[in-house]
């Protein structure tokens, strides 16, 4: 006689997202007047999760994660930034970013 048993699991791990790392990719998040800056925003957590960048509390138009700043200004300082992180098990923590613009015609090292 033979007998077959046969359990079959299925198991689903989920993870709130946490932001990894959010910067603009330059030391300090110094960026030079009048160049193209983009933040960049990236977390772990499962399902993928879905990021929203906001300036100043106002969500702006990024696209997974990164956000594209033409032209910045010195007044870009004034500004802080926020990546947050959003799947289907919850949201995870804010994180802050603002950006340190040098005038164009100032020496710096980076």
């Amino acid at each position: 006689m033979t007998i077959v048993t046969g359990i079959l699991f299925h198991l689903s791990v989920t993870d709130q997202p946490t932001v990894t790392k959010f910067t603009t990719g330059t030391p300090g998040n110094t960026v030079v007047e009048g160049t193209t800056v983009t933040l960049t925003c990236s977390a772990n957590g499962y399902p993928a999760p879905t990021y929203t960048i906001k300036r100043q509390n106002t969500p702006v138009v990024s696209n997974g994660g990164k956000f594209e700043i033409t032209n910045v200004q010195l007044n870009e300082e004034a500004n802080m930034y926020s990546c947050e992180t959003q799947n289907a098990v919850g949201s995870g923590p804010r994180e802050q970013l603002q950006i340190t613009v040098i005038g164009k015609d100032r020496d710096f090292f980076f």
